[in-house]
């Protein structure tokens, strides 16, 4: 721990457990995904299909952030957090003495490394891409981002702040990179042929991977999980 993190922290906390109806609203918050990605997601396809001279322009960036940006922020995340030294979340951590807030739930993420935050990393990555053609939506999910799915994650104990901080430098840095000229013309070259060939299962696969990056991927990393095991399992049982 460190005096930034605990100091910010601290101030959170003392507001946990002195309304059950703000500490339910703060915890839905946290776990529901509609919430969280949806909404974002949501914005995004509204500028995908939104009916303005600028249509095209948007999509030059959008498909971009949506696939490799995404998906880029979420795996420097998660190969971070195996890679650094493990950190306990603020509510595992007894010497902090954190204060549970009602309805949150004690055991969450037990034994996941908190630093850095995959949440920020990705919803980062999409406001960051979002801004490049609308500083207008992008500046409202900055602070969608910092109000509604980064605040409550520290509120319920779930990170610390210089979790989030530096997930959210990933997801800037990543979705920069991934829309210098070179990269993203690459990406709508692609997509550009794929659409005009099969704008159905063009728009089918976008519309699956958008979903999944609404989630942070959960239901790919369960599947990956089950399979890892299953795998794993059947070499032994062959014997």
């Amino acid at each position: 721990m460190n005096s930034f993190d605990v100091n910010i922290l601290s101030f959170l906390n003392q507001f946990a457990q002195k309304s059950q109806v703000m500490d339910s609203i703060i915890v839905l918050f946290t776990y529901n995904d509609l919430l969280k990605g949806g909404i974002v997601m949501a914005l995004m396809w509204w500028a995908y299909y939104c009916p303005t001279e600028n249509k095209l322009f948007n999509r030059e960036y959008i498909i971009p952030t949506a696939t490799i940006c995404c998906a880029s922020a979420v795996f420097v995340a998660r190969a971070l957090a195996f890679i650094l030294p493990y950190r306990e979340r603020p509510l595992h951590t007894p010497e902090f003495q954190f204060n549970l807030p009602y309805t949150m739930p004690s055991e969450t993420l037990i034994h996941w490394s908190s630093f850095p935050s995959d949440h920020a990393a990705m919803f980062f990555a999409l406001a960051t891409g979002v801004y490049f053609f609308s500083r207008l939506i992008g500046s409202f999910l900055f602070l969608y981002v910092c109000v509604a799915i980064c605040l409550p994650r520290l509120y319920t104990g779930i990170h610390w702040p210089t979790d989030i901080i530096f997930g959210a430098l990933i997801g800037v840095v990543t979705a920069y990179l991934g829309n210098i000229s070179a990269i993203r013309n690459s990406v709508n070259h692609l997509s550009s042929k794929w659409l005009k060939k099969s704008p159905s299962s063009f728009h089918t696969c976008f519309f699956l991977l958008t979903f999944q990056t609404a989630t942070l991927f959960k239901d790919v990393r369960e599947i990956a999980s089950v399979a890892y095991h299953v795998l794993r399992v059947i070499p032994s049982g062959l014997h």
